[in-house]
């Protein structure tokens, strides 16, 4: 009975070692160069220029830096074993490997010992020992950077699938640091200990608040160490600052200093099917989605990138490992060779762009010069070399929880926390094969919430990264002659009412979203400009003015969607370059005069302006160029359809009606002293009307079977006063299936009208 009770109290405390504990906030501020412990190779000349590199650069204080003195070729005695052993500072200074063991399968602690004398003691001892304005350095130090020239990893014995536990990586034993403070050898209790040490910070936020800045021993672990459960604490998170050459590194360093700044970057990730291997990382796509942020292109077919037109924030994918989908080939060497990421990899990194793979030893050199390659698989070394700023991979033989969940990882990223906060928010276990390289300081944004403004506000001439929300009675105003610019995935929610003056400009950049709530309302003032790039938003559920001679522009894949009151005074611009995305499904009233039109103008002649199941359109002297409009409605919603004095010009169908038949009792359409010049199909293509009335309008083209009007299910038409010069007049059904349509068009009345080619009826 006894033995049963033990078992179950052994078994419920490795299922609680197995299940993530529960995390507090810290709700602690950003953290900042003062929290950065920076350590160095004192007998390194590239280390110490790096070093001071480094803290020039972040402007580390001068406190915050600790020099190693010993790193050399030593002999190394273990006093349990009673033996002495040759440690060595192997492939250029990385490894710290046991020279006698390093072909064998059975481990020795010499190499740990030596790890822990020179390292994790002198660094352990400067924290304990040092005070900053009463305070002690090791409460204050959040992140600890070990720059080239000092060892990032630890060799006891021949590298191994069994050799995790063993063989490990410096980072990983030092995130456990404090444990030295009261037992000088703690460390050394995790020697010859399997990796299965929980992350306590792993998904730690995971509604990405922003309330979980890391700060030291607030977030535990209990875990099993070599048969004994204890209570972990993470004390620091850990990174390694290094790269091939010295150039390389302050190019990385410089770089996450411009992170911040970066704009117009995708996150990239080629998810190619792969017969031997998966992507165990967890999909971004759904998360990114519900923060509202877009750009990004994760592939899920079988193309395998190269390249990619944008500037990428992330490049991940199966490495080595990846094929084209055939299932004989396993090893794709044939297809990415080991030095794949410089030889075969063309992307453009952006300033802060992070790497992974599912490779196993993708971190097995992280510094060397020239490249070290052992296990014939891409390393973060490459990918330094060709621009490349943070990474996270693996040293030694690895599975599926040691490779960074990038459905954690990237949204940590990219919604302000710093690159070794996030990163460490995506690792799940600790002393594991994870090497971390990269200035933890770096980030992409801020982490901020949206200003919501509690009484009327001018602004000018701003860059805005972190929203406005408008409440309803509060009004937000753009200053005559002003700019203002909206950044990456920011958005203006408006509520109450957006004045954009006379001339001022607001730019949405990247993702950004302008929405009008019901109830709310943006004037564009005369001559203002609402301009919308790289694939923006503007979503109109209330009212939107755009005065005279003000102009809206749809730049990159940028849509207009809008389901209120759209009113567009004479003069009013809308110039899509987007391809085709203006979508209207409220009401939408164009009001131009003689001399001062309304003009639509698209990129290709296939585009054009989707009034579906809207209300009502009323549209006087309005141009379209290079366009037209398509009218849909499958709801009794649709009361008034009224196009006069306009021009289209320059389309394949100019206006398009269609009608659901089972509402064409309901639906009447009339358009008066309308031009529809140069179209390449049809002028008018009318389905499924009630009452359709054409007076004084001009069709013209030149193009081979071009067809003025081609009706199908209309119950009344009048055509009158109306001149056609292209190859056919009236066409009942369609030049291609005039005898096919739906319901045969009835009470079809052509009054004064004049033909100059064919008419067909």
């Amino acid at each position: 009975m006894k033995n049963f009770f033990f078992l179950l109290l052994l078994c419920l405390l490795l299922c609680y070692n197995l299940v993530e504990a529960q995390q507090t906030p810290t709700f602690a501020d950003p953290p900042g160069p003062e929290h950065v412990l920076v350590v160095y190779n004192s007998l390194d000349q590239t280390s110490i220029d790096i070093k001071d590199y480094y803290i020039n650069a972040r402007n580390i204080p001068a406190y915050n830096v600790v020099y190693l003195e010993s790193l050399i070729n030593d002999d190394i005695y273990d006093s349990i074993s009673n033996t002495t052993h040759r440690i060595i500072l192997d492939q250029q200074g990385e490894i710290i490997r046991d020279s006698i063991n390093q072909n064998s399968l059975t481990p020795t602690i010499h190499a740990w010992l030596y790890f822990n004398e020179k390292i994790a003691k002198p660094i352990a001892n400067y924290l304990q020992t040092t005070n900053v304005n009463g305070t002690p350095l090791k409460d204050i130090i959040r992140f600890v950077v070990l720059v080239k020239g000092v060892p990032f990893r630890i060799d006891a014995r021949q590298e191994d699938a069994d050799s995790r536990g063993t063989n490990v990586i410096c980072a990983n034993l030092l995130t456990h640091l404090s444990e030295t403070f009261e037992n000088p050898e703690a460390l050394l209790l995790y020697y010859n200990n399997t990796p299965s040490i929980p992350n306590p910070y792993f998904n730690a936020d995971g509604n990405f608040t922003s309330d979980y800045h890391f700060i030291p021993n607030h977030f535990q672990t209990s875990a099993f160490v070599n048969g004994q459960l204890r209570n972990i604490p993470l004390s620091y998170l850990v990174t390694h600052l290094s790269a091939p050459r010295y150039s390389d590194v302050t190019g990385m360093i410089d770089r996450s200093k411009n992170a911040i700044y970066t704009k117009n970057y995708v996150w990239f990730t080629d998810l190619d099917p792969t017969p031997c291997r998966s992507v165990p990382t967890g999909n971004p796509e759904p998360v990114f989605n519900s923060l509202n942020i877009h750009n990004y292109f994760f592939d899920h077919d079988e193309y395998i990138y190269h390249s990619y037109p944008d500037s990428i924030m992330s490049y991940c994918s199966n490495g080595i490992w990846t094929t084209d989908g055939n299932p004989d080939t396993c090893y794709a060497w044939d297809y990415f060779p080991e030095d794949y990421i410089q030889s075969q990899l063309s992307f453009d990194y952006a300033s802060g762009a992070f790497f992974s793979s599912v490779e196993s030893h993708n971190g097995l050199s992280i510094g060397t010069n020239p490249v070290i390659r052992t296990r014939g698989q891409g390393l973060i070394a490459d990918f330094t070399l060709k621009g490349g700023t943070v990474a996270v991979g693996q040293a030694f033989h690895s599975t599926g929880s040691h490779v960074i969940q990038n459905n954690i990882f990237f949204p940590s990223y990219a919604t302000g926390y710093t690159f070794i906060e996030a990163a460490y928010l995506g690792l799940e276990k600790l002393d594991a094969t994870n090497v971390v390289v990269g200035d933890p300081l770096t980030r992409i944004t801020y982490p901020c919430e949206p200003m919501i403004l509690t009484h009327n506000t001018s602004i000018s001439s701003e860059d805005i990264d972190c929203g406005i929300i408008v409440p309803e009675g509060i009004i937000l105003t753009i200053e005559q002659g002003s700019g203002v610019n909206l950044n990456s995935n920011t958005s203006i929610k408006v509520y109450g009412n957006l004045v954009i003056n006379n001339q001022a400009i607001l730019n949405l950049n990247n993702y950004s979203v302008l929405k009008i709530f019901e109830g709310g309302t943006l004037t564009a003032e005369t001559g203002s400009n609402l301009i919308f790039n790289n694939k923006s938003i503007l979503d109109n559920q209330g009212i939107l003015i755009i005065n005279p001679n003000s102009s809206l522009t749809l730049n990159d894949n940028s849509q207009f969607n809008s389901a209120g009151k759209l009113k567009l005074l004479a003069g009013a611009n809308i110039l899509d370059n987007s391809t085709g995305s203006i979508n209207i499904t409220g009401s939408i009233i164009a009001e131009g005069t003689l001399n001062n039109p309304v003009n639509f103008n698209f990129t290709n002649q296939t585009d054009q302006l989707a009034f579906a199941s809207g209300d009502s359109l009323k549209l006087d002297y309005t141009n379209f160029n290079n366009g037209g409009l398509n009218i849909s409605s499958n709801t009794n919603d649709t009361k008034l359809l009224l196009i006069e004095n306009g021009i289209f010009a320059n389309s394949v169908n100019a206006v398009s009606f269609d009608i659901d038949v089972q509402l064409a009792d309901n639906v009447d359409a009339k358009l008066h002293n309308v031009q529809f010049l140069n179209f390449n199909g049809g002028g008018i293509g009318a389905n499924g009307l009630r009452n359709f009335e054409l007076n004084g309008c001009n069709f013209t083209s030149g193009y081979q079977n071009s067809s003025g009007i081609e009706i199908k299910a209309i119950k009344n038409l009048v055509v009158n006063n109306s001149y056609f010069s292209c190859s056919y007049g009236v066409v009942r059904g369609s030049r291609t299936d005039e005898n096919n349509f739906l319901v045969n068009s009835e009470n079809i009345r052509i009054y004064n009208c004049i033909f100059n080619l064919n008419t067909f009826f």
